[in-house]
């Protein structure tokens, strides 16, 4: 098992590629997602956050009650999220 914490900033807009790659691996965890691809999200944080719901639909499939999507919509929208400490840190047990 493996512990590691990853470091984004918390405006998402910000982010490469690879902090959605891990961010995408994270909530697959963390919201048990199923039928997700992650070699779907090869996208920057600002083409992530330019995502419209029905482009999404697509992408999370099984998102019950849009509940990833309001995480996304959290994280776009309410930058103070994690100022204070200016990262967000996530957790991934593998």
């Amino acid at each position: 098992m493996h512990v590691f914490s990853l470091f984004l900033n918390p405006d998402p807009v910000q982010w490469n590629e690879i902090h959605v790659k891990h961010w995408i691996d994270w909530a697959i965890k963390e919201f048990k997602l199923v039928g997700v691809n992650p070699n779907n999200f090869k996208i920057s944080g600002k083409q992530l956050c330019e995502l419209t719901h029905p482009e999404f639909v697509k992408l999370i499939p099984n998102d019950k009650g849009d509940i990833f999507w309001t995480h996304l919509e959290l994280l776009r929208k309410c930058k103070f999220v994690g100022k204070e400490k200016k990262i967000i840190t996530f957790e991934c047990f593998s």
